[in-house]
């Protein structure tokens, strides 16, 4: 069993502003990106997202302990993250090593440091459309 992450965006210009419109961050088990059975966690966010999601949301592939409820196809709302965010969370969260030429701390330097400028230029906006 192995480790892969699967990153999608979609950028927008609009009235002269790149926008992100759409991500997709997905760690998975699986070399094939098709495989629904082996992802672990995604994180969407969309600037349009469907009817009743809101814009930036987590999924988890588990199932509730108590009730046995696939966990799945829930839509946990979330503020938006920075790619920077994901990768540290599989770093801190599921074990994932850097590469062997970066320290663990240099590694998690760098994501902060990242994040931070993702922070500084982001836009905000609303829960749910």
């Amino acid at each position: 069993m192995g480790s892969f992450l699967y990153v999608s965006q979609e950028i927008r210009i609009q009235n002269g502003r790149i926008n992100l419109a759409n991500c997709h961050y997905r760690f998975s088990t699986s070399p094939d990106l098709r495989d629904e059975a082996a992802w672990v966690v995604r994180y969407e966010y969309s600037l349009d997202p469907l009817p009743n999601q809101p814009h930036a949301h987590l999924h988890v592939n588990g199932v509730h302990k108590h009730t046995g409820a696939p966990m799945d196809r829930l839509h946990l709302p979330s503020g938006r993250i920075s790619v920077e965010q994901f990768l540290a969370h599989l770093l801190i969260e599921h074990g994932i090593e850097p590469l062997p030429e970066f320290s663990r701390e240099d590694a998690l330097m760098a994501l902060r440091h990242g994040h931070e400028e993702f922070s500084r230029h982001r836009t905000d906006f609303a829960l749910f459309p």
